[in-house]
C-alpha cells in the first residue's frame, strides 16, 4: 500500500482506505498515491492536451451570471460554444464545467454543493426539448442517490502537501 500500483490494481480498496481515514480524521500517506498512479497520468495528460472550449469573454459573462445566480444562461453559452468547437467524441459535462469554474472564480467555500445542485436541476429542467436533445447524458444534473452519497459521506479533497 506504499506503491502508487496499489491505486490502479486495487481501486476501491484504495478509495474506501482514503474515505475511511478521512472520516476518522486521520492523516494517511495514501492520497499521494493518486498523484503517481498510472490512471492519474492519464488523466493528467487528457487535461492537458485538452483544447480550451470558451473564450476568455465567454467566461467572464458565465461568471457574471453566476454570481447572479443564474445558471440557466451559462448552460446555454457552453451549449452554443460547444456548438462552435471542433466535433469530439468526448466533452467534460456542462455541469462539471460550471462546478469548476464557480470553485475556482469564486471559491469553493463559498459554495454551497448542495444549492449548486438544486440551482443547476431547476435550470436544466427549464430547457426545451430541442435543448435537451442537444445535450450528453452527462450534462444532466446529478441523481439524487450522488448528491445523497455526497451529503453523507462528506465532500472528498485531495491536497498536494
Amino acid at each position: 500500500m506504499t506503491k502508487a500500483e496499489f491505486v490502479d490494481q486495487h481501486p476501491i480498496i484504495y478509495w474506501n482506505l482514503v474515505w475511511f481515514f478521512k472520516r476518522i480524521g486521520v492523516t494517511s500517506h495514501l492520497p499521494s498515491l493518486i498523484l503517481f498512479s498510472e490512471s492519474s497520468t492519464k488523466g493528467k495528460k487528457a487535461l492537458l492536451t485538452d483544447e480550451p472550449q470558451a473564450s476568455k469573454n465567454i467566461l467572464k459573462q458565465i461568471l457574471g451570471r453566476l454570481q447572479c445566480n443564474d445558471l440557466y444562461s451559462p448552460i446555454c453559452m457552453l451549449m452554443n460554444e460547444r456548438k462552435k468547437g471542433p466535433h469530439r467524441k468526448h466533452h467534460h459535462s456542462i455541469y462539471r464545467e460550471i462546478l469548476f469554474l464557480s470553485f475556482v472564480a469564486i471559491g469553493r467555500e463559498n459554495i454551497d454543493n448542495l444549492s449548486f445542485d438544486l440551482e443547476y436541476r431547476k435550470s436544466y429542467s427549464k430547457l426545451s426539448n430541442k435543448q435537451l436533445s442537444q445535450l450528453h447524458v452527462n450534462d444532466r444534473p446529478p441523481a439524487e442517490g450522488a448528491v445523497f452519497c455526497r451529503r453523507y459521506f462528506k465532500d472528498l479533497e485531495l491536497k498536494v502537501r
